[in-house]
């Protein structure tokens, strides 16, 4: 299943990689302030200093779960993920998986990121995420929550994201 997530921000392609996506304050904050998670931590980062070079980045994090009770009782209270991606400056491309705790062989999620500009002086983010549960009688019910529970994840992103921006005087 297959759902793309779209949101705008008032800053150049070079801020948002540079001083926002790949900066670590931003990410470990995110995480916690924004998505509520007791437990992130970046375990490996790659080509940190050059936005425009190739950069890779293992992060983990616990996240509570407000989910049905199928969903519930197959994961329990909280999901546990790591996140491996990899920025390509060619393409300009965050393209990543993330690796469940529970069923890892059963639960598939990959996704690609990238910037469009909007005029001279902000960018649109684009995030392309697909699901693939293969779980017989509750894979599709799992995808659904899945998609929906990235869709509210990234609107509470979007926020900490247009926030942090005006903290840090970027925006």
């Amino acid at each position: 299943m297959r759902t793309v997530i779209r949101d705008t921000f008032p800053v150049t392609a070079k801020v948002y990689w540079d001083q926002v996506f790949f900066d670590r304050d931003f990410q470990l904050r995110m995480y916690r302030e924004a998505l509520g998670c007791p437990h992130v931590a970046i375990l490996a980062a790659t080509g940190e200093g050059a936005w425009d070079g190739p950069r890779s980045r293992r992060l983990v994090f616990q996240q509570p779960l407000q989910a049905p009770a199928a969903v519930q009782k197959l994961f329990g209270a909280a999901m546990r993920m790591e996140e491996r991606g990899q920025f390509d400056p060619a393409s300009q491309r965050w393209t990543f998986q993330m690796i469940t705790e529970q069923m890892p062989e059963r639960i598939q999620i990959r996704g690609q990121t990238w910037l469009a500009p909007v005029g001279e002086s902000a960018v649109e983010r684009v995030c392309e995420l697909d699901f693939s549960v293969s779980i017989f009688g509750v894979g599709a019910v799992v995808e659904r929550f899945m998609v929906a529970a990235s869709a509210d994840n990234y609107a509470k992103q979007t926020r900490f994201v247009r926030g942090f921006l005006r903290e840090k005087g970027l925006a």
